[in-house]
């Protein structure tokens, strides 16, 4: 007889309705790994559900199977009412008194998600976020009702009040790139991932911590900076050279059309001048007197 594992109906039919575009192999018979941040937020929920829990308000580790290796995962149970009294620390999110879940007949599940470098992966392949680069794992916070015999295990709101949810990355983010290079002057911005595909990146006024006023999924990122290709040396005289021939063509050009210009205005001048002496002299006949050349006018 096989035994298979007890997922709940609602998983089972994720993952038969997503087996090919959820599921990719690796390399020739190696087992697949899951490539959908819904799925293993359902895979988690199970797993957490699986503990006997027996006290309120005490945080405890989820064991996860081997092919989630890499993820870190923390739960409390909680009544809704002390959430909202007391708020919560769990992981590196706190929730300052006034945070309200709904809906929430009684009791609540909190589950913190640390998924790694590798996991976090994930997100940045099913989101928009090039241009961009992760210098910290994904950490998620997540809800569900608790009923008594765990047969109620949907998804629950979290809203926080008049202060915001903090989530904490100073212990988190990376010092280096991947590629070896350095991150120094470039502001850490805080990746929010929405279940409808959205991300939203924003600066916060810690470069560590960002603030959030929903549960969900965040990140630290930065801006990829643009590096201009290295040119060889003496690569790119000819480029330069024929800048300057074209600037002294094109100041060549302009001087010919000033003098055109300029002898056109002259040639102007001066033929406007002629005609007026021929009217002025047409206008006043000039006679002799002798040896003095004078004018007199016409004759009525």
């Amino acid at each position: 007889m096989v035994f298979l594992p007890s997922f709940s109906l609602s998983t089972f039919l994720l993952l038969s309705l997503t087996f090919l575009s959820t599921l990719t192999t690796t390399s020739a018979g190696s087992p697949p790994q899951l490539r959908s941040s819904r799925l293993i937020d359902l895979l988690i929920r199970d797993y957490t559900f699986k503990h006997n829990i027996k006290k309120t308000g005490k945080p405890f580790a989820v064991h996860l199977p081997t092919n989630l290796s890499g993820i870190h995962v923390t739960a409390t149970r909680l009544r809704c009412g002390s959430l909202r009294r007391y708020g919560l620390k769990i992981g590196e999110f706190r929730l300052d008194a006034g945070v309200s879940s709904f809906p929430c007949a009684e009791r609540i599940i909190i589950v913190r998600q640390n998924l790694g470098n590798e996991w976090s992966s994930i997100y940045y392949e099913n989101f928009e976020l090039s241009g961009y680069k992760f210098i910290s794992p994904v950490l998620g916070l997540l809800a569900y009702n608790y009923g008594l015999n765990n047969d109620s295990t949907f998804e629950v709101g979290i809203q926080a009040g008049d202060d915001p949810i903090l989530i904490d990355f100073s212990n988190l983010t990376t010092a280096k790139y991947d590629d070896g290079g350095g991150d120094e002057g470039l502001i850490p911005l805080c990746a929010s991932f929405r279940r409808d595909g959205r991300v939203t990146v924003a600066r916060q006024g810690n470069s560590n911590i960002c603030v959030a006023r929903e549960n969900g999924h965040f990140g630290l990122v930065v801006e990829i900076p643009l590096i201009p290709a290295r040119k060889k040396k003496g690569e790119g005289w000819w480029q330069v050279a024929i800048g300057v021939s074209i600037v002294t063509m094109m100041g060549v050009f302009l001087m010919a059309v000033v003098m055109v210009v300029f002898i056109s205005k002259m040639k102007r001048k001066m033929k406007e001048e002629i005609e007026r002496i021929a009217y002025e002299e047409e206008a006043l006949q000039v006679t002799m007197a002798g040896h003095i050349r004078a004018p007199t006018a016409p004759r009525q």
